[in-house]
Protein backbone atom coordinates (compact mmCIF):
# COMPACT_ATOMS: atom_id res chain seq x y z
CA UNK A 1 0.00 0.00 0.00
CA UNK A 2 0.87 3.35 -0.57
CA UNK A 3 -0.54 6.87 -0.66
CA UNK A 4 0.03 10.45 -0.36
CA UNK A 5 -1.99 13.59 1.58
CA UNK A 6 -0.79 16.80 -0.62
CA UNK A 7 -2.15 20.66 1.20
CA UNK A 8 -3.13 22.12 -2.38
CA UNK A 9 -4.40 25.70 -1.12
CA UNK A 10 -4.29 26.90 2.38
CA UNK A 11 -5.92 24.99 5.42
CA UNK A 12 -9.15 24.29 3.23
CA UNK A 13 -8.11 22.21 0.35
CA UNK A 14 -5.88 18.91 0.38
CA UNK A 15 -5.67 16.18 -2.37
CA UNK A 16 -4.99 12.85 -1.76
CA UNK A 17 -3.86 9.50 -3.61
CA UNK A 18 -3.60 5.64 -2.69
CA UNK A 19 -2.64 2.38 -4.43
CA UNK A 20 -3.57 -0.68 -3.10
CA UNK A 21 -2.03 -4.38 -4.59
CA UNK A 22 -3.61 -7.36 -2.74
CA UNK A 23 -1.81 -11.14 -3.21
CA UNK A 24 -4.16 -13.92 -1.26
CA UNK A 25 -3.56 -17.54 -1.68
CA UNK A 26 -6.23 -20.02 -2.25
CA UNK A 27 -7.45 -22.20 0.34
CA UNK A 28 -9.60 -25.05 0.34
CA UNK A 29 -11.44 -23.75 -2.84
CA UNK A 30 -11.13 -26.12 -4.85
CA UNK A 31 -12.69 -25.78 -8.38
CA UNK A 32 -15.96 -28.27 -9.74
CA UNK A 33 -13.11 -30.48 -10.98
CA UNK A 34 -11.22 -30.61 -7.89
CA UNK A 35 -8.28 -28.94 -9.01
CA UNK A 36 -6.39 -25.87 -7.22
CA UNK A 37 -7.22 -22.17 -8.63
CA UNK A 38 -4.76 -19.64 -9.30
CA UNK A 39 -3.72 -17.25 -6.46
CA UNK A 40 -6.15 -14.45 -7.05
CA UNK A 41 -4.32 -11.10 -7.39
CA UNK A 42 -5.53 -7.10 -7.58
CA UNK A 43 -5.22 -3.02 -7.36
CA UNK A 44 -7.10 -0.43 -6.87
CA UNK A 45 -6.41 3.41 -7.03
CA UNK A 46 -8.68 5.86 -6.02
CA UNK A 47 -7.66 10.12 -5.58
CA UNK A 48 -9.36 12.89 -4.44
CA UNK A 49 -9.91 16.43 -2.77
CA UNK A 50 -11.28 17.01 0.45
CA UNK A 51 -12.25 21.04 1.03
CA UNK A 52 -12.58 22.47 4.76
CA UNK A 53 -14.29 25.57 5.74
CA UNK A 54 -14.10 25.66 9.72
CA UNK A 55 -15.71 29.41 10.05
CA UNK A 56 -18.65 27.40 7.63
CA UNK A 57 -19.08 23.95 9.72
CA UNK A 58 -18.81 22.83 6.23
CA UNK A 59 -16.78 19.51 4.37
CA UNK A 60 -17.13 18.41 1.12
CA UNK A 61 -15.38 15.49 -0.59
CA UNK A 62 -14.71 14.07 -4.12
CA UNK A 63 -12.94 10.75 -4.56
CA UNK A 64 -12.94 8.23 -7.49
CA UNK A 65 -11.49 4.52 -7.81
CA UNK A 66 -10.84 1.76 -9.97
CA UNK A 67 -10.30 -1.73 -8.90
CA UNK A 68 -9.28 -4.62 -10.38
CA UNK A 69 -8.99 -8.26 -9.47
CA UNK A 70 -8.36 -11.13 -11.68
CA UNK A 71 -8.66 -14.92 -10.59
CA UNK A 72 -11.05 -14.29 -7.75
CA UNK A 73 -13.42 -17.20 -6.49
CA UNK A 74 -17.03 -16.81 -6.69
CA UNK A 75 -18.56 -19.72 -4.44
CA UNK A 76 -21.34 -20.64 -7.36
CA UNK A 77 -23.51 -23.43 -4.96
CA UNK A 78 -23.85 -26.39 -4.78
CA UNK A 79 -26.27 -26.58 -8.16
CA UNK A 80 -23.15 -25.89 -10.01
CA UNK A 81 -21.16 -27.68 -8.71
CA UNK A 82 -23.45 -31.13 -8.97
CA UNK A 83 -24.12 -29.93 -12.52
CA UNK A 84 -20.41 -29.55 -13.48
CA UNK A 85 -19.05 -32.67 -11.58
CA UNK A 86 -22.35 -34.94 -10.33
CA UNK A 87 -22.60 -37.85 -8.50
CA UNK A 88 -23.64 -40.73 -10.48
CA UNK A 89 -24.13 -44.24 -10.81
CA UNK A 90 -20.39 -44.73 -9.43
CA UNK A 91 -20.51 -41.56 -7.29
CA UNK A 92 -17.98 -38.33 -8.55
CA UNK A 93 -15.88 -38.48 -10.92
CA UNK A 94 -12.47 -39.96 -9.42
CA UNK A 95 -9.75 -38.25 -11.54
CA UNK A 96 -9.98 -35.42 -9.55
CA UNK A 97 -9.39 -33.96 -6.27
CA UNK A 98 -11.69 -33.15 -3.42
CA UNK A 99 -14.79 -31.51 -5.89
CA UNK A 100 -16.11 -27.83 -4.58
CA UNK A 101 -18.12 -25.51 -5.67
CA UNK A 102 -15.96 -22.56 -6.70
CA UNK A 103 -15.26 -20.60 -10.05
CA UNK A 104 -12.71 -17.92 -10.92
CA UNK A 105 -13.10 -14.73 -12.32
CA UNK A 106 -11.76 -11.18 -13.34
CA UNK A 107 -13.80 -8.17 -12.05
CA UNK A 108 -13.19 -4.73 -12.56
CA UNK A 109 -15.12 -1.85 -10.63
CA UNK A 110 -14.90 1.71 -10.77
CA UNK A 111 -16.71 5.00 -9.13
CA UNK A 112 -16.81 8.17 -8.00
CA UNK A 113 -18.46 10.05 -4.79
CA UNK A 114 -19.21 13.36 -3.84
CA UNK A 115 -19.93 13.74 -0.05
CA UNK A 116 -21.08 17.33 1.47
CA UNK A 117 -21.23 17.83 5.36
CA UNK A 118 -22.35 20.29 6.93
CA UNK A 119 -22.70 21.33 11.23
CA UNK A 120 -25.24 24.20 11.30
CA UNK A 121 -25.18 24.04 15.54
CA UNK A 122 -22.65 21.91 17.75
CA UNK A 123 -24.52 18.92 17.97
CA UNK A 124 -25.96 18.73 14.38
CA UNK A 125 -24.37 16.95 11.26
CA UNK A 126 -26.22 16.61 8.34
CA UNK A 127 -24.15 14.30 5.11
CA UNK A 128 -26.12 14.65 1.54
CA UNK A 129 -23.69 11.87 -0.46
CA UNK A 130 -24.29 11.22 -4.07
CA UNK A 131 -22.15 7.94 -5.97
CA UNK A 132 -21.85 6.52 -8.96
CA UNK A 133 -20.11 3.01 -9.87
CA UNK A 134 -19.84 0.16 -12.16
CA UNK A 135 -18.46 -2.91 -12.21
CA UNK A 136 -17.92 -5.81 -14.83
CA UNK A 137 -16.86 -9.48 -14.77
CA UNK A 138 -14.44 -9.32 -17.44
CA UNK A 139 -14.22 -13.36 -17.94
CA UNK A 140 -16.65 -16.52 -16.82
CA UNK A 141 -15.16 -19.89 -15.87
CA UNK A 142 -16.37 -22.77 -18.23
CA UNK A 143 -16.19 -26.13 -17.14
CA UNK A 144 -17.46 -29.09 -19.55
CA UNK A 145 -20.31 -31.64 -17.69
CA UNK A 146 -18.05 -34.52 -16.31
CA UNK A 147 -19.54 -37.77 -16.81
CA UNK A 148 -18.96 -40.89 -14.41
CA UNK A 149 -22.39 -43.40 -15.21
CA UNK A 150 -19.78 -46.07 -16.74
CA UNK A 151 -21.93 -49.19 -16.79
CA UNK A 152 -20.55 -51.89 -15.01
CA UNK A 153 -21.77 -55.44 -15.56
CA UNK A 154 -20.80 -58.90 -13.95
CA UNK A 155 -20.61 -62.32 -15.63
CA UNK A 156 -24.32 -62.71 -15.36
CA UNK A 157 -24.54 -59.46 -17.91
CA UNK A 158 -26.18 -57.25 -14.46
CA UNK A 159 -25.47 -53.46 -13.97
CA UNK A 160 -23.04 -53.66 -10.86
CA UNK A 161 -21.86 -50.91 -8.79
CA UNK A 162 -17.91 -50.36 -8.24
CA UNK A 163 -18.41 -52.38 -5.32
CA UNK A 164 -19.61 -55.08 -7.22
CA UNK A 165 -23.34 -54.59 -6.07
CA UNK A 166 -25.89 -55.09 -8.40
CA UNK A 167 -28.16 -51.94 -9.33
CA UNK A 168 -31.99 -52.34 -8.72
CA UNK A 169 -34.29 -50.47 -10.51
CA UNK A 170 -37.92 -51.00 -9.22
CA UNK A 171 -40.62 -52.12 -11.26
CA UNK A 172 -43.42 -50.13 -12.31
CA UNK A 173 -45.51 -53.01 -13.52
Amino acid sequence: NAGADVRLIGDWLRGYFAYSRTFNTTVGSNDAYGDLPLNPTGYTYEAGLKATSKPLRLQATLSGYFAYSENDNYNAGTTYENIVNPVGLNGANPGVGSRNQWAQFDKQSKGAELNLTAAPTPNWRIRLVGDVQQATVESTSSYAMLYNDQFRVDANGNVIYGTGQQVLVPSTA
